[in-house]
């Protein structure tokens, strides 16, 4: 059944008959007045694109006795009047880009044998405020996610040996990584659990709400593009603890007007364009243990006039700063100053 009723514009309902076991790549894509399916028992596989761009599609329903085993990619990509989808618990492969562009998507029951959730599952699915992962989750991608604008609430099964939600925000299941933050909450302010080491990338990306955010000690490594397009975010605590800023870590984040380091900062590296785009960031304290700044870490950081440096001026030219970093390059370095703490 590859591409059998590809573009069908007449289509609006199917039935899939038994006997059938898999229904090929692109066989209804753009099918864009089907407004219900009915999947058969038989039916063990679906392929890529399979319902992609079906934009009238409100229905789909599986038999009660489904043996479907996998889903492909894209299988429900831009099917805008989704609004709930309840899988059977048989299947257990689930492809990336599942439910992209899928913009009133509420309610997803994900299936209790699925193994991951893989990049941009839930890209752009806008309507999404509440996901439920179940046990069988091993692996969820950093860009599952991504532009889910009013997720608010994660919900991990209290079986899942890999992952545990704290707060409605996802971790893995010692508590050591914060691996999401739901970005939907309408919190201005987030402080870390204790017992956080590491913010993972991508983990608070696009979120609009926050204001403030506090990492507590402990915590050493913030991922790349963890913060990034954080537009409201105006003020940031890091711990003495943190030794990396990965790369576009809190990019484009034109909002932030203070960084405040701990007492005895061991931060050692700064990623490339880790501040990319922090146009209010007037003034930052480094200090004495950093090694490494990235190209581009301070581009287009317009107001940045002040850096103050706890070490020499000898130790500032140790450190090994990259490319187009002209607002660095220009402002004034202060010499043996203290670490700025609030």
């Amino acid at each position: 059944m590859y591409y059998m009723f590809s573009g069908c514009s007449a289509l609006t309902e199917m039935v899939i008959p038994d006997k059938v076991e898999t229904i090929g790549a692109n066989a209804f894509n753009n099918c864009v007045l089907l407004a219900k399916i009915y999947i058969s028992n038989s039916v063990t596989a679906l392929g890529n694109q399979v319902l992609r761009g079906c934009k009238a599609l409100e229905v789909v329903t599986f038999g009660e006795q489904s043996a479907l085993i996998s889903v492909g990619d894209y299988a429900f990509a831009d099917c805008q009047k989704l609004t709930a989808l309840v899988m059977p618990d048989t299947v257990e492969t689930l492809g990336a880009n599942l439910f992209r562009g899928c913009i009133s998507l509420v309610n997803v029951e994900i299936s209790a044998s699925a193994t991951s959730m893989e990049d941009n599952f839930f890209y752009g699915c806008a309507s999404l405020e509440v996901v439920n992962i179940p046990a069988s989750v091993g692996s969820v991608s950093d860009s599952a996610f991504n532009g889910c604008v009013k997720l608010a609430n994660i919900i991990v099964d209290a079986n899942n040996t890999n992952y545990k939600s704290i707060g409605g925000n996802l971790y893995t299941k010692d508590g050591t990584v914060l691996v999401l933050y739901a970005v939907g909450k309408t919190d201005s302010s987030f402080v870390t659990p204790a017992g956080v080491v590491e913010i993972s990338s991508k983990a608070f990306g696009g979120c609009n709400g926050l204001k403030e955010i506090v990492l507590s000690e402990g915590v050493f490594i913030i991922g790349d593009n963890a913060f990034k397009d954080c537009k409201k975010l105006t003020k940031v605590v890091l711990p003495s603890s943190l030794t990396v800023i990965g790369e576009k870590a809190f990019y484009n984040c034109s909002a932030i007007t203070s960084i405040t380091f701990g007492e005895d900062s061991q931060l050692a590296t700064i990623g490339n364009s880790a501040f990319r785009g922090c146009s209010n960031l007037a003034e930052i304290t480094l200090s004495v243990t950093l090694e490494n700044i990235g190209d581009q870490a301070f581009y287009n950081c317009k107001k940045l006039t002040d850096v103050y440096y706890e070490g020499t001026e000898e130790q500032w030219g140790a450190i090994v700063i990259g490319e187009n970093n002209g607002p660095l390059e220009k402002a004034t370095i202060h010499y043996n100053a203290t670490m700025l703490n609030e």
